[in-house]
């Protein structure tokens, strides 16, 4: 009878072909991300955008372990929930082995392990109420030239926390500059607020600019 081929060295080689193929893509894009090449810019125009975030003293609604409740929370509800897992020992299984007596000789011994379950701890969660200080609006301010300024602010301030009293939280700031590359197309580059401003709109540059995909490398940038 004429021999019967296997199926499995073409099944490994077809796998192995797949896996190199994945490979390659994988180095394609990744050479592809980092392939720049030279271009020069034009700078048409600047943005910037300032926010402050305003909290205000309110009531919120929150949960959490009984015993990490804040001071002055106000309970609403007590349910029991696992917090957390604990290896306890709920019996051991035994078996006889033979043990070399070192003169050709053996005896039995048994020999047994421990046998380990996980056991779920349990602990009370708790949903509560609590008056604090949490984001309540935003102002913001932008604009399209070199001169930024932070937003006016309205605030109910108070002497002491109370319901509806407000105060200044976190500001935020981002400023770009707009660049006309040699074949028309727009890129948008957010600087820090220095070299955002020794940037000169109408300011031409060289940068470096990713060959797939078009974008440019903003941090190349560097004014003629």
């Amino acid at each position: 009878d004429a021999p019967q081929s296997s199926g499995g060295g073409s099944g490994k080689l077809v796998g192995g072909c797949i896996g190199l193929g994945i490979i390659i893509v994988i180095l394609f894009f990744a050479v592809s991300a980092l392939w720049t090449e030279g271009d020069s810019v034009t700078v048409t125009g600047h943005s910037w955008n300032r926010t402050i975030a305003i909290e205000t003293y309110q009531t919120v609604n929150d949960s959490g372990w009984g015993d990490d409740m804040p001071n002055g929370a106000r309970e609403s509800s007590r349910s029991e929930k696992q917090r957390d897992t604990r290896s306890e020992q709920t019996g051991e299984t035994c078996q006889n082995v033979n043990v070399d007596n070192g003169d050709g000789s053996f005896r039995q011994e048994e020999r047994c392990e421990p046998v380990m379950e996980d056991i779920p701890v349990m602990d009370e969660w708790c949903a509560y109420t609590t008056d604090t200080w949490a984001e309540g609006r935003t102002e913001q301010a932008s604009g399209n030239d070199t001169n930024p300024s932070w937003p006016d602010l309205s605030l109910n301030t108070c002497p002491k926390a109370s319901l509806g009293c407000e105060r200044e939280g976190t500001r935020t700031e981002s400023y770009a500059v707009q660049l006309q590359d040699s074949g028309g197309a727009t890129h948008d580059c957010e600087y820090d607020a220095d070299r955002w401003a020794s940037i000169p709109k109408g300011g031409v540059a060289d940068i470096e600019k990713r060959v797939m995909g078009d974008s440019v490398v903003c941090d190349s940038l560097k004014l003629k």
